[in-house]
């Protein structure tokens, strides 16, 4: 798993690739939460294009990460969802907590 962290206007950019498991999902999210509580930007953009894989552990993350963007007042949009994602993120609940975006400019 590869990461990416941008910053692009009041936008936080996280560009995942690779497989989002258990293996990496702590140093994933341990970055993820460095670069929310230093960047001072509420909204965040997570970009699953390269992502081939999640369990449990990823929608864990993403759930955890929806949480705290909300405690700051900001919001979370997911981009770039295979089918694949889309279903995982769909039959997970994922859907209700956080937005989909069909396009991210970067």
């Amino acid at each position: 798993m590869s990461l990416n962290i941008t910053k692009k206007d009041d936008l936080l950019i996280i560009e995942l690739d690779g497989e989002l498991d258990q293996h990496m999902a702590k140093s994933v999210k341990d970055r993820i939460d460095h670069a929310i509580t230093t960047s001072f930007l509420k909204n965040v953009v997570f970009d699953f294009s390269g992502v081939s894989l999640m369990d449990s552990s990823g929608i864990g993350l993403i759930m955890g990460r929806s949480k705290t963007i909300r405690e700051y007042g900001g919001t979370l949009t997911i981009h770039g969802l295979s089918p694949k994602m889309r279903e995982i993120f769909d039959l997970s609940g994922l859907r209700k907590i956080v937005k989909y975006a069909e396009e991210v400019s970067q």
